[in-house]
């Protein structure tokens, strides 16, 4: 008798997975043909006797979305954006062993970015219809955006949706090896965020945002799949740019950009941390104001100064960190002004001094930094001799304020 029942109830299981594979078996097929339509009226169809089922919240999310994106343009895109963000939020809630959610990462990914784009569009144009868009992104993703803390502001307290999202999040853990994982998010004491961001085995993954205590953003960056490269924006208070490039790990990278008032007033480049390339700092009016090299941390090259009208200024030679070889300093008209050379950053050899109309007015020896006739301080007086040396550390330098470009803008 045991054995019957058994038997039966191998047979209904079998009976029901035929059934199933035959299911998801059409599922795909539709999907594969590009039969997006098909495929979404299918899944909602079987649905209604199985919403449990991830295969079909699955496909629902995924043909919704191909559906939004050949039909970007379309009166509809809305509708189908929305539809695939709300059953992506079904499929992580009934996928408990994240069986899809994993296999499928990268389209996920692709609709919560792509969903992010379409909301901020509508935001842009009619904010209170794009406060259904923020929600369902807010509730798939976990991601509470500026957008959505701005349209909800008045409602977000500890019974509010991104409350329950960070406390659901299990926010702020450590597994058993000491490393972080999930959603990590600081507040202020007013209750506005410090920061949020994701980490996986330690390592933050995808946006990493941090906040002033106004609530607006102060810097933003976005890691790549292996958590190494990231880039990055940074902002005052008043949400104005104040400065963007790249990190590798916890270190500079590449081409970094700092700005005042929305103005580009230095570019700098970096390798792993360590300056490598042409550094430019520039007038308000856009003319750079100055320009030398950087070799694995050491200045190296050719230095040179301009005036805001593009003319040079002065032009000069380093080497490792200290000026050697010949030197020019200009008057404003582009006639020169002093001739000489460097040797060990010191004065050296035979110096000559003009007039604007190209005239010589002086010439001085020296040697080690010290004059062989008795000159010297006589040409000291003048104006243009000290400025000469002035100019050697005229401008601020960015790396001193590295860890806060807002308070090197202020100086």
């Amino acid at each position: 008798m045991k054995n019957i029942i058994f038997i039966a109830i191998i047979f209904v299981l079998s009976i029901n997975a035929n059934s199933q594979y035959k299911e998801f078996k059409k599922l795909k097929k539709y999907y594969d043909e590009k039969k997006y339509e098909e495929c979404t009226n299918y899944a909602k169809k079987n649905l209604k006797k199985k919403k449990k089922e991830n295969q079909l919240h699955l496909y629902m999310a995924l043909a919704n979305f191909k559906l939004y994106s050949n039909n970007k343009k379309h009166k509809k895109a809305g509708r189908f954006i929305n539809t695939s963000l709300k059953s992506i939020y079904k499929l992580k809630k009934y996928d408990k062993k994240k069986i899809y959610t994993k296999e499928y990462s990268n389209e996920i990914k692709q609709i919560h970015e792509e969903s992010l784009v379409y909301a901020k569009k509508i935001f842009d144009k009619n904010q209170e219809k794009s406060k259904s868009y923020y929600k369902s992104i807010a509730k798939s993703f976990g991601d509470t955006t500026r957008e959505y803390r701005f349209l909800l502001r008045e409602k977000i307290d500890e019974n509010s949706l991104a409350a329950k999202i960070a406390k659901h999040k299990a926010a702020n853990l450590i597994d058993s090896k000491g490393r972080k994982q999930g959603l990590w998010r600081k507040v202020y004491k007013n209750g506005n965020v410090a920061y949020e961001v994701f980490f996986r085995d330690n390592k933050p993954v995808g946006k990493y945002n941090r906040f002033h205590e106004n609530g607006v953003l102060k810097a933003e960056l976005v890691y790549d799949d292996r958590s190494v490269y990231a880039s990055a924006k940074m902002y005052n208070d008043d949400n104005k740019l104040i400065a963007e490039g790249f990190y590798f790990g916890r270190k500079k990278d590449s081409l970094w950009v700092y700005y005042k008032k929305g103005i580009k007033v230095v570019e700098e480049r970096f390798k792993k941390g360590v300056r490598n390339g042409i550094f430019r700092n520039f007038y308000i009016n856009g003319q750079v104001s100055e320009e030398k090299k950087w070799i694995n941390g050491i200045e190296n090259g050719v230095w040179r100064q301009f005036y805001p009208s593009g003319k040079k200024l002065l032009e000069g030679k380093i080497v490792n960190g200290q000026r050697n070889g010949a030197y020019y300093k200009y008057y404003k008209s582009g006639s020169l002004q002093i001739k000489g050379k460097y040797k060990k950053d010191r004065m050296n050899g035979t110096w000559g001094y003009y007039k604007s109309n190209g005239k010589l007015v002086k010439e001085v020896i020296y040697k080690n930094g010290k004059a062989s006739n008795e000159t010297e301080q006589e040409l000291k007086e003048q104006e243009y001799f000290k400025e000469l040396e002035r100019n050697k550390h005229r401008l601020k330098d960015p790396e001193k304020y590295r860890n806060n470009p807002d308070e090197y803008m202020r100086r």
